[in-house]
């Protein structure tokens, strides 16, 4: 049986829910990667209530989440910042967070949130949409792929006090 994915907009009041699965799926994608030590500084500084809260405030970021019988089981984040010099696609939206939990992968729910925010995205007028992903995950640099998204360069993403390096990616819409 399919199971029905309702996408919907995530409100201050599901700070709490939305700083949980934030802090999880994040584990969940990257714990094995990296030290405990570092995982926790990143956490600690950048998926705690507080900044989860304030993102969801400022009226720069967007955020949806993917629901199933009513518990929110992935979500994303667009941002409207200011793309790196080496975007040519102009103007375009940021994805900087799409995450589903590890128990719902594979069901094409990261798949739905992809085709929601590229529907926003041209909804509002933007022609490509940027993301920045780590160098050593495979699984997503093939699905961005499989989507159309094509690296244009890179930067420096730390996590705790390990700098890593993140691939930059877009697609034109």
């Amino acid at each position: 049986m399919e199971m029905l994915i309702e996408i919907k907009q995530i409100r201050e009041d599901s700070a709490d829910i939305l700083t949980s699965i934030s802090r999880n799926t994040f584990i969940e994608a990257f714990a094995e990667s990296n030290t405990e030590a570092n995982m926790n500084a990143y956490l600690d500084e950048n998926m705690n209530s507080e900044k989860i809260k304030n993102e969801l405030i400022d009226k720069r970021n967007i955020f949806y989440g993917a629901y199933a019988d009513g518990t929110m089981i992935g979500y994303c984040k667009l941002g409207k910042n200011i793309p790196p010099q080496e975007v040519s696609i102009l103007p375009a939206i940021e994805l900087e967070r799409l995450y589903v939990l590890r128990s719902h992968q594979n069901r094409k729910i990261g798949a739905a949130l992809m085709q929601f925010c590229f529907d926003y995205a041209i909804t509002h007028e933007y022609r490509g949409i940027w993301l920045g992903v780590w160098e050593h995950n495979d699984k997503a640099i093939r699905f961005y792929k499989q989507l159309g998204y094509q690296v244009f360069g890179s930067h420096v993403f730390m996590v705790g006090n390990d700098a890593q390096t993140d691939i930059w990616m877009i697609k034109s819409l």
